[in-house]
């Protein structure tokens, strides 16, 4: 029995309550941190996932659902994704706002905290951790790669583009943060993949391949040219290649970045002798369709 003398009175149904939930989060987050280089961004998203997210029953349902249509849980992790990058696209833009409104750091926090319960639907007590976060990820945004380290990543994982394949030219040369770094993700060389003008222009801030419109593209059973035409847009096959690297990655335990550099470059597919109708799913696991139903 507790010695009231020694620690005080016993700790209320509420007390008790929310130190349990700040012990799960803890032993969730310790896990977290066991895994692949993870970036700030990440690791806000990852916090994100775990304490508003995760434990959804609605989730559990859109799984079940999602493996009924045959498209594993594809669908169902796509919307979570899709949940959690407009949490933090908010809370990041919200980060941005509170800097120019104010030019010291701590009114900086002070406003960003005040604010975050009009953008989270959490505890008031998770608060502080979520500050704790975003934090660095809003401090990654103003990181630059330095000179020294371009080259040091276009020496060792080049010398071709990581999306395309293309050999690398000078003055076309340029490194892609495979988290964007507007997202919070640091330029270091963790973070980092040798890519052409081209395909980094084109990519741009896509954080990866959870985005709406990807999902309700489709074609029919050998798809004419002009069906065929959204799958080959390069936004569509940089997606298509992200979804390839979170399959691995997930399956592996590879970061990002060494995912990506195993499953890529982006390769062309005829189209035209699919014999089952086309979504983004079953065009970004050719030519492995039986992925689907793993």
């Amino acid at each position: 029995m507790r010695n009231r003398a020694t620690h005080g009175p016993l700790s209320t149904v509420p007390e008790l309550n929310r130190t349990l939930r700040f012990a799960r989060m803890e032993a969730q987050q310790s896990e977290a941190d066991t895994k692949p280089y993870f970036t700030s961004g990440e690791r806000l998203v990852e916090f994100l996932r775990m304490k508003v997210v995760g434990g959804l029953d609605d989730l559990t349902n859109l799984k079940r659902a999602s493996r009924s249509i045959r498209r594993s849980d594809f669908m169902a992790v796509a919307c979570e994704q899709l949940v959690l990058l407009n949490a933090l696209e908010r809370l990041m833009s919200l980060a941005a706002w509170a800097r120019r409104v104010e030019s010291e750091a701590v009114l900086v926090e002070a406003l960003v905290r005040e604010r975050l319960l009009d953008e989270l639907e959490i505890d008031y007590s998770l608060v502080p951790r979520v500050w704790w976060y975003l934090e660095p990820a809003i401090a990654a945004t103003s990181q630059e790669p330095s000179p020294t380290l371009r080259r040091e990543v276009l020496a060792t994982a080049g010398p071709n583009c990581y999306v395309c394949g293309e050999a690398l030219v000078a003055g076309d040369s340029t490194v892609d943060h495979v988290w964007p770094r507007s997202l919070g993700g640091e330029s270091v060389y963790e973070n980092l993949l040798p890519c052409c003008g081209t395909c980094n222009s084109h990519r741009g801030n896509t954080l990866n391949w959870a985005r709406a419109w990807f999902q309700a593209l489709s074609a029919p059973p050998e798809p004419n040219v002009s069906e065929q035409q959204a799958f080959g847009l390069v936004k569509t096959r940089i997606a298509g290649l992200y979804f390839r690297a979170f399959l691995r990655s997930r399956e592996s335990g590879q970061s990002m970045r060494d995912s990506l550099l195993h499953v890529g470059p982006c390769v062309d597919h005829d189209l035209s002798d699919s014999q089952a109708p086309l979504d983004f799913f079953r065009f970004a696991c050719l030519p492995d369709p039986d992925a689907l139903f793993a």
